[in-house]
């Protein structure tokens, strides 16, 4: 059985991306650990959620339109140097997650069949956290839009 959008959503993107180089954990959390020797680790949350119910239809079998920003998160240990390799492992996990999310625009799991109508990458962000300055977090915003029927989370419309 699916899930909601808000579950599947960060659940599959996880499965799109796994493997990113040198990224010891992928969750759906907006939480980092606290200890540098558990980072790096790659985090994954809904940020906005916007359905819009389409249709003059009874409720419960209306058609929803759901666009959701997902936030994959990517959170290192700052190296005391600012060395440059530090920089060239966090684009190699950059660079990962987009050619991941190119291939898999529909987000598909190992069955095969898609779930979102669209996915798009917004503009990427990084800096030190506010936080904690030993922490570096770079953050990829996905717009993703899924359609499926009122109250049926099970039940997604058919998607490209």
């Amino acid at each position: 059985m699916v899930q909601h959008p808000r579950t599947e959503v960060p659940e599959r993107l996880a499965f799109a991306v796994g493997g990113i180089p040198g990224v010891t954990d992928i969750a759906n959390s907006r939480i980092y650990p606290d200890a540098a020797a558990k980072l790096p680790v790659a985090r994954i949350y809904i940020e906005h959620d916007d359905p819009q119910v389409q249709g003059h239809l009874r409720p419960g079998i209306r058609r929803v339109e759901r666009t959701m920003v997902a936030m994959i998160t990517l959170a290192f240990a700052a190296p005391a140097d600012g060395n440059r390799a530090f920089e060239g492992g966090m684009n190699d996990a950059i660079a990962h997650i987009e050619r991941c999310l190119a291939a898999n625009p529909h987000l598909k799991l190992a069955d095969g069949k898609p779930y979102a109508r669209s996915l798009k990458q917004g503009p990427i962000r990084s800096g030190f956290d506010r936080n904690n300055p030993r922490l570096i977090v770079a953050a990829i915003p996905v717009v993703v839009v899924v359609d499926y029927r009122e109250g049926a989370d099970d039940h997604p419309f058919t998607q490209p």
